[in-house]
């Protein structure tokens, strides 16, 4: 049986909780640090999550990283977020196009954090 809509969107709503995790790890893993706080299952779209990313992508791009991981980080940030976006705009979010578009934004931010990882511990999975 094919799953709904609505099933389909809290499955990347948690997919892009747990993404998030993954990038919180990835980013407190640079020489200078960058820590995001956890996120709450209910709190994917608070001003305070969108404020940390914010904060975020502002000190990825300060850091003196790699030319390469310093734009693969920023997309992986922007990528979340546009996913983020469309599940919360309630005008975009009974469109099955919106869903499958935050769909491919999920799946770039996890290749990234893969690549990202290889490029700095030589490893996708550490």
């Amino acid at each position: 049986m094919a799953e709904t809509h609505d099933e389909r969107r809290r499955r990347l709503r948690y997919q892009l909780i747990q993404l998030h995790v993954q990038m919180a790890k990835v980013l407190a893993g640079l020489l200078e640090p960058i820590a995001i706080p956890a996120i709450k299952r209910k709190g994917l779209f608070t001003q305070q999550v969108l404020d940390d990313l914010e904060f975020a992508y502002v000190a990825v791009n300060a850091q003196e990283l790699d030319e390469q991981i310093q734009l693969h980080l920023g997309e992986m940030i922007m990528d979340w977020r546009a996913a983020a976006d469309y599940l919360n705009d309630e005008k975009r979010r009974a469109s099955t196009i919106n869903l499958d578009f935050a769909s491919l934004q999920a799946t770039r931010v996890l290749t990234t954090v893969h690549i990202v990882r290889e490029m700095l511990y030589g490893s996708p999975d550490d």
